[in-house]
């Protein structure tokens, strides 16, 4: 899965335009492993509701997958992996790393069940969570999530900001919005792994993320 993250790294580095406009930044299979070890989970929920909110190419799917498989003495007995992406580009590679998943589980006794989604989080949750909160029980709910979120600005008057309002949700970078929504979306006891840059931690512009985070 590696060699497949360094091909389509490759492949779109010729457009550094295009991957500044999607927020693109690759997990390297170090991090990505370093990252699943930090899911605790005491209790190990026997179907355990995956997602990666920025799919990539599956890297931290992949990593995640192998790490819960990895614990025989709690791992859970089915696994439904649910990836978003945005990026053509990325939707081949992500399948292959879903039907990699799903091979490895087996190998494990691990039952495993893939949701890919080709299409935009920040609109669609903003739309599961829906107006003020009104429906957000018709939202999925997510045991664990890892994600290395896109980094980019978010204007005022950009349609992800407004559908962010809609949802009750005010920040002004993409990877606030993918990280308050996951944590929407979790459900009790979840566990939520994320690369972030510190600058949530400083200014006014990031105060109600750091009220929704605490």
């Amino acid at each position: 899965i590696d060699l497949l993250r360094l091909d389509v790294s490759s492949r779109l580095a010729a457009d550094q335009t295009r991957r500044a406009r999607l927020g693109q930044f690759f997990t390297p299979e170090s991090v990505a492993q370093f990252m699943a070890s930090l899911f605790a989970f005491p209790r190990m929920p026997k179907t355990l509701r995956l997602l990666d909110a920025g799919g990539g190419n599956g890297m931290l799917m992949a990593a995640a997958v192998a790490e819960l498989c990895s614990r025989p003495a709690a791992r859970p007995e089915r696994i439904i992996a649910t990836a978003w992406e945005l990026d053509d580009a990325l939707i081949p590679s992500l399948d292959d790393t879903l039907r990699l998943c799903e091979a490895a589980c087996r190998r494990e006794g691990v039952a495993f069940t893939a949701d890919l989604r080709h299409g935009d989080f920040i609109l669609e949750a903003a739309d599961m969570l829906g107006a003020n909160r009104l429906f957000a029980g018709d939202a999925p709910r997510f045991d664990a999530a890892i994600l290395n979120p896109p980094y980019r600005k978010l204007r005022s008057d950009s349609e992800e900001r407004l559908r962010l309002r809609s949802a009750g949700i005010e920040t002004s970078n993409l990877y606030a919005a993918f990280v308050w929504l996951v944590m929407e979306l979790l459900a009790d006891r979840g566990e939520l792994v994320a690369i972030t840059p510190r600058s949530y931690m400083n200014g006014s512009y990031f105060r109600p993320f750091r009220q929704a985070l605490l």
